[in-house]
């Protein structure tokens, strides 16, 4: 069975809740590919705690009695009936920051193309098809400003969390 979870690297501690839940219901995953699809094998219903890292030190996870399901690039998910040592969150806040950092730079860049069909349309109210361009053009990218202010907030609050938990 295949199961698409998107922008789960987003959101690790509700992934491997999720991928617990689904080992408690005998579902276990095998595989994870390139296009967020999670890929489970039916087995007895076990209790399983699940860790995702992103490049961490498996040698210590695998010494502390974690076991290595599957991988996809530099990403690796463990499993372990009971752990006391975790992987560290330190190069996944590393990434979101990155991420996060990128995002304002490319809104920096998108906000002066906001502003020139705001000018078009007051300069060439006399003329439809200057008018009609630049309609088009502040709705293409007011909504892709917009979905990064979304994104640049929901990055935000992301990372007050992870600092929350340090």
């Amino acid at each position: 069975m295949k199961k698409w979870r998107p922008f789960w690297s987003y959101r690790i501690e509700e992934t491997e809740q999720w991928l617990s839940d689904m080992a408690n219901k005998g579902q276990h995953v095998t595989r994870l590919n390139y296009l967020s699809q999670f890929e489970f094998e039916e087995g007895t219903p076990k209790k399983q705690t699940y860790a995702i890292d992103l490049r961490s030190n498996a040698s210590r996870l695998l010494k502390a009695g974690w076991q290595r399901t599957t991988s996809l690039g530099n990403w690796t998910i463990y499993e372990a009936e009971q752990a006391h040592i975790f992987p560290s969150r330190e190069n996944v806040f590393k990434r979101l920051r990155t991420h996060y950092y990128t995002l304002i730079f490319v809104l920096a860049l998108i906000t002066p193309l906001l502003i020139v069909p705001l000018l078009l349309m007051a300069v060439s109210s006399s003329n439809n098809f200057l008018f009609d361009i630049s309609i088009l053009f502040l709705m293409t990218f007011g909504s892709v400003y917009a979905v990064g202010i979304f994104l640049f907030m929901k990055f935000r609050k992301k990372e007050n969390d992870c600092w929350l938990v340090l």
